[in-house]
């Protein structure tokens, strides 16, 4: 069999040398050309496919300007670069690199030569990474320990030819809410001695005691720009809590940032590149007020700008208070208007001054965010140039799309989304619920309305949001190819490559499963709890409003689907064992401890009426499978922390800010009897309909694995679905119809749909929701708003036809249901 496959190699270098392929067979030493005035951000991609190929193929780099194998440069208008004799010589049409930013083009030339030219240096940066990730090294090869597999060789047919760019310009993540994982993971295991500027330190008690800013050094850093340039991430916001020294006072850090072509910004509520957090109580003088502080807090900003002229920066524009809080000095709207239209003037003259005469030329952002949304809509004047960043309302779904006027802005429109959260009505900082389904159809809503400037994604301690980033990554990249794919194909490619092909189809039919029951109730929510409320109730587990049968079939259905997993992960385990800790981190752990979350509280929730879980329990017997669940969740984030000899020591939290929910529940009685499975105004529903499962009408398609139903459908503006349904309502005058929408924010000034029963006139309903109101609460944590309309009976018997419509874009339905 080993004489077959020499065999076959040997024929195979044969054809290779007569078709003139591009061919590198195990052992052999590649020659690689690339220019030596290339920038920085290019020799570092020259550095990881240097090291790929000595994992993957066992050879190594060496540098020739002599027929390399693999020629590398960037593209040059005025023919000057090394790279552009070569395109000439090899007849290669390059030229519409020229016209675009941060993208490249990788062919195979007639005489068998790889050929990788980029439209600028970041642009050659990622076809160099792209060449990676052609030889299967994942981009979280380190970061979910996703084992690159060695390789006998690599092939490229004659004429492959691959020219790839950006939609959006700037691509980010933030680290965020860093107290509980990424900061005690990097400070006490990862970079234990990293020394900053008058703080650093070698620290042994966990930093949520201490208070004490701890430095998140170069060596941690180093690996989140790997990290965001094989996923061709190119901003970042670095973490901005107390805990975390900031990016500016830690040595190293400007230095590396310019190696990996990262362009350093700040959140929202860190302007200037400054982080007011951590650093106003350092260089600060009196309080944060710009109001009544003026020239202090201008020296502050200053004296950051004066700094990172040279760096590549984007500077956040605009003003709140410490830590995410409301502005000082100024209460009112329209009071806080007046100083933010001041503020602009003053940070705008800073870079003018410092970076450029033209300023812009200097890439500025400002973002909107929780009430500052309401100053701008109030008519704050922002600069025509400066990018506007539009937010999610941290559940994710975006509060505003750009409208026609914001499209047309040179500075452009972007998005900073949540995939991770602190905050109300609750948190979900620990597990890996954001629904990735969710977050193609809102961002795909934002880039088709013009947002395409600037992504960031709150990513909190990257870990367990592999996925997310990476879907959002493809989609800034080229959201084309995700659409055509289907989130469900692209799900599951990305297992095949972390993973393996051999299980990468089951892998994601079951993590589709845990996506949809995590939407519909996300782990930290469990507990019926809630955040930064004032009543002392939502610190008391509460009952979910589930009937004892919903209770008994999500029981049912996650321990099936635990059970699957299972059988899976023993499986990986013996076929594929040197990908079976990127298995644990990237599927078992987030479906598992969901499924121990769902049975501690279910089974509580009986347990607390008196119910017990199987027919041959007793109520504390069902207790006692509730009190294992949580150990459970306990054990196996021991085994996380401790995989490869405990490297992710600290990262994985299981209880982070210590809330209610995290902890064994009280066995404790109730005497309120459970919901009933019935709607209190109905004896039952006369007809209930998926979304998608319309019968007539507008021609339309739903987003596979969206909502409850997994078929929730967009229904945009003037556009209308017919539903029929048979029902006999006797003597009845009225119906009731129930619509679950996802509750999204209008695009436009308002978000309206019809509902129409057997021709009737058409009742008008909206549902857009306030600020963060009660309903909204409600809405956010089970996934969907309820939409109520009562509509006369013309036709008691037969077939009846209701008809919904939108008069709004935005509106996402999951269920229509007709209740009698």
């Amino acid at each position: 069999m080993k004489q077959l496959f020499v065999s076959f190699l040997l024929s195979l270098s044969v054809l290779s040398a007569t078709a003139a392929n591009f061919f590198l067979q195990s052992g052999q030493a590649v020659t690689i050309d690339v220019a030596s005035d290339e920038t920085s951000v290019v020799e570092t991609a020259v550095s990881l496919l240097e090291r790929d190929m000595k994992v993957v193929l066992n050879v190594s780099l060496n540098r020739s300007d002599q027929k390399a194998q693999i020629v590398i440069g960037t593209f040059d208008p005025k023919g000057k670069s090394p790279i552009m004799a070569t395109l000439k010589r090899l007849r290669i049409n390059a030229t519409a690199l020229g016209r675009q930013t941060q993208a490249f083009l990788m062919t195979v030339s007639a005489d068998g030569q790889l050929i990788i030219v980029g439209s600028d240096p970041h642009g050659t940066a990622y076809g160099i990474i792209e060449l990676t990730r052609m030889l299967g090294v994942s981009a979280w090869e380190w970061w979910a320990d996703v084992t690159p597999y060695a390789k006998e060789y690599f092939l490229l047919q004659s004429g492959f030819v691959l020219h790839s760019a950006p939609n959006v310009l700037y691509r980010g993540i933030f680290i965020n809410d860093e107290d509980f994982a990424f900061v005690p993971w990097s400070t006490a295991t990862y970079e234990p001695n990293a020394n900053g500027n008058g703080f650093g330190g070698n620290y042994t008690v966990p930093v949520i005691e201490t208070k004490t800013a701890r430095p998140v050094g170069v060596k941690t850093t180093e690996k989140v720009f790997e990290l965001m340039l094989r996923l061709r991430a190119n901003l970042y916001w670095p973490p901005m809590h107390e805990c975390s020294q900031p990016f500016f006072l830690t040595p190293g850090l400007r230095e590396l940032a310019a190696r990996y072509g990262i362009y350093i910004g700040t959140s929202h509520c860190e302007p200037m590149g400054c982080n007011a957090n951590g650093e106003w109580k350092v260089r600060g003088e009196g309080a944060y007020d710009y109001v009544n502080n003026r020239d202090a807090v201008l020296a502050f900003w200053e004296e950051r700008v004066r700094e990172t002229a040279n760096q590549p920066m984007i500077y956040t524009l605009g003003m709140r208070g410490i830590h995410d809080g409301p502005m000082q000095g100024a209460s009112s709207v329209e009071e806080q208007k007046a100083v933010l239209q001041q503020v602009f003037a003053d940070q705008r003259e800073l870079i003018t001054r410092h970076v450029s005469k033209w300023p812009q030329t200097v890439p500025q952002v400002f973002i909107p965010y929780k009430e500052v949304l309401d100053v701008y809509r109030n008519g704050l004047e922002v600069p025509d140039d400066v990018t506007l960043m539009w937010c999610d309302d941290n559940y994710g779904y975006i509060r505003h799309f750009p409208t026609e006027a914001e499209q047309a802005r040179s500075g452009g429109n972007g998005v900073y989304y949540h995939v991770s959260y602190w905050g109300r009505p609750h948190d979900y900082l620990w597990s890996n619920s954001a629904s990735p389904f969710l977050l193609y159809q809102q961002m795909s809503e934002a880039l088709y309305h013009g947002a395409s400037r600037m992504w960031v994604l709150n990513v909190g301690d990257i870990k367990p949001l592999e996925y997310q980033i990476s879907l959002f990554m493809d989609m800034a990249w080229d959201l084309d190819s995700v659409r055509n794919l289907t989130v469900s194909t692209h799900l599951e490619r990305w297992f095949a490559q972390t993973v393996h092909p051999n299980v990468a189809r089951l892998t994601s039919i079951y993590m589709k499963k845990y996506y949809n029951y995590v939407f519909q109730c996300k782990p930290e929510h469990m507990a019926g709890t809630r955040t930064e409320e004032q009543d002392p109730k939502w610190t008391q587990v509460q009952d979910l409003p589930w009937s004892e049968t919903k209770l008994r079939k999500r029981l049912t259905d996650y321990d099936r689907l635990s059970r699957e997993l299972q059988w899976l992960a023993d499986s990986v385990r013996k076929a594929y064992p040197e990908r079976y800790d990127a298995f644990y981190e990237l599927a078992e752990y987030p479906l598992m401890t969901g499924f121990y979350v769902n049975e501690k509280y279910c089974t509580a929730q009986l347990a607390r009426h008196g119910k017990t879980y199987l027919a041959k329990d007793n109520v504390q017997s069902t207790w006692l499978r509730s009190d294992h669940a949580h150990q459970a969740i306990q054990e196996m984030t021991d085994r996380y922390n401790n995989l490869r000899g405990g490297k992710w020591r600290g990262m994985m939290n299981a209880s982070p800010r210590d809330l209610t929910v995290f902890k064994p529940i009280p066995h404790e009685q109730v005497g309120t009897p459970l919901p009933t499975d019935l709607p209190t105004i109905a004896t039952f529903y006369g007809a209930s309909f998926q979304a998608s499962s319309f019968s007539g009408g507008s021609v339309l398609s739903p987003v596979l694995g969206l909502g409850a139903s997994i078929r929730a459908m967009p229904l945009p503006k003037d556009c209308n679905v017919t539903y029929k349904f048979r029902h006999d309502f006797k003597t009845q005058e009225y119906v009731q119809v129930e619509l679950h929408m996802l509750p999204t924010h209008p695009i436009e000034a308002e978000q309206r749909v019809t509902v129409s029963l057997d021709g009737c006139s058409p009742l008008t309903l909206t549902y857009e929701q306030e600020g963060r109101n009660e309903m909204w609460k409600q809405n956010v944590l089970r996934g969907y708003a309820v939409v109520l309309a009562r509509l006369p009976i013309t036709r008691s018997q037969g077939e009846h036809t209701l008809v919904l419509s939108a008069l709004d874009d935005g509106v996402v339905v999951d269920y229509v249901k007709v209740l009698k």
